[in-house]
C-alpha cells in the first residue's frame, strides 16, 4: 500500500501532492476541514522566498511551506510571478490561470517551485525550495 501511495504521489506531481497533503488520502471519508488554522505566515520561506501577504501557514516541513488564503488562484499566482522577478529569481517556467498556477524559478544555486490550487472555499499555496547545484 505504501509503495502504491508513493508511486501515486510521484505520478500526480506537485499539485496532486499538495492536495494529498492538505486533503488526506483519496479513500478518506472525512474530508479535510475547510477552515484553515489561524497562524499567519511569516514574511519569507526558506532561501528568502516571499510568502503570500496575509496567508495562513498550514504546515512547514523541511523546505516546503503550505499556506491558505481566501484570495483567488490568479491573484496568488500573479503575486508570485511579480515578487520572484523583483527579488532576482529567474523564471524557468510559469503558468498562471484561474484554477491553477505553477511557477519554477532559480536564483544562483537555489530553486523554488510555487504551486497554487483551489481547495474548498480557500486557495492552497505550496512553496518548495531546494538547492540546484
Amino acid at each position: 500500500m505504501r509503495t502504491r501511495m508513493l508511486k501515486a504521489v510521484t505520478v500526480m506531481g506537485g499539485v496532486g501532492a499538495v492536495l494529498l497533503v492538505l486533503g488526506g488520502c483519496s479513500g478518506n471519508s472525512n474530508p479535510a476541514p475547510t477552515t484553515p488554522p489561524t497562524k499567519t505566515a511569516t514574511a519569507t520561506a526558506d532561501r528568502g522566498v516571499p510568502l503570500y501577504p496575509g496567508a495562513t501557514q498550514t504546515r512547514h516541513t523541511g523546505s516546503t511551506t503550505l499556506l491558505s488564503t481566501d484570495d483567488s488562484v490568479k491573484q496568488v499566482g500573479d503575486f508570485y510571478a511579480d515578487a520572484l522577478g523583483r527579488d532576482g529569481w529567474k523564471t524557468i517556467s510559469k503558468y498562471v490561470g484561474d484554477y491553477s498556477a505553477n511557477i519554477v524559478a532559480r536564483r544562483g544555486h537555489d530553486g523554488v517551485t510555487v504551486q497554487v490550487t483551489p481547495l474548498g472555499s480557500h486557495t492552497a499555496i505550496s512553496v518548495s525550495t531546494y538547492p540546484t547545484g
